[in-house]
């Protein structure tokens, strides 16, 4: 992929989601903010109408306009790790003017955190007074003498910003350059040591930087809530907490998360400091010390930096944040003794208590298709299957297609009486119709058809169906005892069973290849990829820009809720949640965050 060095040339730009059109250059969600100086790496077969995708040093990525930087070479970004030559605005904002005094005619608005260069030297020499007096008489060295005077009282910087322009600037509104604002971006081999190189504080600075951090995140106290921001007009929590972190010499993850390749590792709430990190769902916090932290929110009733609490008896204490905490995340920690299985275990053991808490019955089985890694609770325990039964109806399917009893192309007529409420769309169809086994296994997967699943349990027979789950299959909690939206029988209590783990098993054999045939696996595959209800499992998964492909099956009923899923990804992996009787949206708001944090974990 070709590429370009660039720097940010516009006092401050927005990465967006996604390219902007010509007639609208604000159509996309913005992801992240830079600054004047910070450098980009440009992917330049992606530009387009003048945008085009960029990666920033700390390897964030998104579009950008081609207008708000300038192309430089590698060389060039070489120099501009020079310190002690290239500084950073440390005020919330700076006017560059034209002359070092007040009276100055401003040229640039110079943001937060935005590199300039200080030019002849630095310190401004104020040659432009040192002139004689016309009248050749004393005034010509008085006004040296006033010159050198408020050189010395004023304290101006001549510099350089990225735009070109020339100026002045108070020498205390700049601040040096942290080790964390190196311009030389990471190649993708390189990328682990860099951010290695960029995250870790020396032990000896630990307690300087955590105050530090604390310090800063303060400086930002009341600024509005801006989602993709990380300035002083307007900052969303995970920039608050990357900036917070830049500003004191460490480079961590731009989103609210813990992934591998950065310097932040999961440590547990007993060895919480001041400076680490607080993570709930698609959120994070700076912890103050004292149970206190200070976030950027946008609650309805506070949407700023501010400060809350951990402790119920405190007045600004947050009972709907507090009790969602999903890790605390700290650069100070022994990475040789936590290894990520090791982080994983205590992510589950926190899963646990948090499953622990829903009313009624939920079940969870993480189980890891590479390194065969699985926690699992209450998996065994036998739930009404819901929905997540047709998976197995569909495995039958095709077992009864290998073994001559039916084919794939048989066509099945959908009589008005056949015809059962709630999901899928053959109940609302109009006039005679004939459908393929092949489409109903679709629409039973895809859609959750229940008339489609009724028209197959038929075809097999309910005596082949038990056959194939409790011999081939092996399974004896898992159960189909009645067709689908049968309330006579659901009065009765008979209901169709199955346990996390045994639907875990299940969607293993297929992803290996080993249910029925390799051919038939893949086909049943196939169709989980294409499932259309994906308000669970995928719900944030699918909201990143380079999404996982994921195969699942989701059930529901009153009160119960279920995915069961596999992820792909660098290490593919199952999900299973199943819930009774449980807290339905608690429950699926949970199932979304996990299974986006499990991701970005692995």
């Amino acid at each position: 992929m070709a590429e370009q060095f660039a720097i940010v040339t516009s006092g401050h730009c927005y990465l967006r989601r996604m390219p902007g059109g010509s007639a609208d250059q604000n159509s996309s969600e913005i992801v992240d903010e830079i600054f004047s100086g910070w450098a980009v790496r440009l992917f330049l077969e992606t530009a387009e109408n003048g945008w085009v995708k960029a990666e920033t040093h700390y390897g964030y990525s998104g579009y950008i306009q081609e207008s708000c930087v300038s192309a430089v070479s590698r060389a060039e970004l070489l120099k501009r790790q020079d310190k002690k030559r290239f500084r950073a605005v440390g005020i919330g904002e700076a006017d560059l003017l034209a002359e070092p005094k007040v009276q100055g005619l401003p040229l640039e608005l110079l943001e937060k955190n935005a590199f300039v260069e200080l030019s002849d030297g630095g310190e401004a020499d104020f040659g432009y007074l040192k002139r004689e007096d016309p009248d050749g008489g004393k005034d010509g060295q008085k006004a040296v003498r006033e010159n050198d005077s408020m050189k010395e009282e004023e304290g101006w910087s001549r510099i350089r910003t990225a735009a070109g322009n020339e100026g002045y600037v108070h020498t205390v509104y700049l601040r040096e350059r942290m080790d964390d604002d190196g311009y030389l971006l990471a190649d993708a081999a390189d990328r682990k040591s860099y951010f290695k190189k960029f995250g870790e504080i020396p032990p000896e600075r630990e307690e300087a930087f955590r105050e530090g951090v604390a310090r800063s995140a303060a400086a930002y106290l009341g600024t509005q809530y801006r989602w993709g921001g990380k300035s002083s007009q307007g900052l969303d929590c995970s920039g608050l907490a990357f900036i917070c972190y830049m500003e004191n010499g460490a480079l961590i993850y731009r989103d609210a998360g813990m992934p591998g390749g950065y310097a932040v590792r999961e440590i547990s709430a007993d060895s919480l400091k001041k400076g680490d990190l607080i993570f709930f769902p698609g959120h994070v916090a700076v912890y103050l010390g004292a149970g206190r932290y200070i976030h950027a929110t946008a609650f309805s009733a506070t949407p700023c930096v501010t400060v809350n609490s951990l402790n119920p008896d405190d007045a600004d204490y947050r009972e709907d944040l507090a009790g969602k905490i999903t890790g605390y995340g700290s650069i100070f920690q022994n990475r040789a003794t936590c290894s990520p299985a090791c982080e994983r275990g205590a992510y589950f053991d926190r899963l646990e208590a948090r499953l622990e808490k829903l009313p009624g019955t939920v079940s969870f089985v993480y189980r890891n298709l590479v390194s065969k890694e699985q926690y699992a609770c209450r998996g065994d325990v036998p739930q009404t299957a819901a929905s997540i039964i047709k998976l197995f109806l569909m495995a039958a399917v095709f077992q009864a297609v290998s073994d001559g009893l039916i084919r794939m192309e048989d066509k099945i007529p959908v009589k008005e009486e056949d015809c059962v409420p709630s999901c899928g769309v053959l109940t609302y169809l109009h006039g005679k119709r004939e459908v393929s086994v092949a489409d109903l296994v679709e629409l039973m997967i895809i859609v959750s058809d229940n008339t489609a699943a009724n028209l197959l349990f038929d075809l097999v027979g309910s005596g082949y169906l038990s056959s194939f789950i409790r011999v081939g299959l092996g399974m004896e909690k898992t159960a189909f005892r009645r067709k689908m939206f049968d309330a006579r029988s659901a009065a009765k209590g008979i209901e169709n069973q199955v346990t996390a783990k045994d639907a875990a098993d299940l969607l293993e054999k297929i992803y290996r290849g080993e249910l029925v045939s390799k051919e038939a696996s893949a086909e049943m595959y196939r169709i989980l990829t294409h499932q259309r209800l994906n308000g669970k499992i995928p719900f944030r998964l699918h909201c990143l820009k380079e999404a996982p492909v994921i195969a699942h099956k989701t059930g529901e009923d009153t009160g119960i809720t279920h995915d069961v899923a596999v992820i792909e990804g660098r290490e593919p992996f199952i999900l299973c949640f199943l819930g009774s009787g449980t807290d339905v949206p608690e429950f699926e708001r949970l199932m979304a965050d996990v299974s986006y944090e499990i991701y970005r974990m692995i």
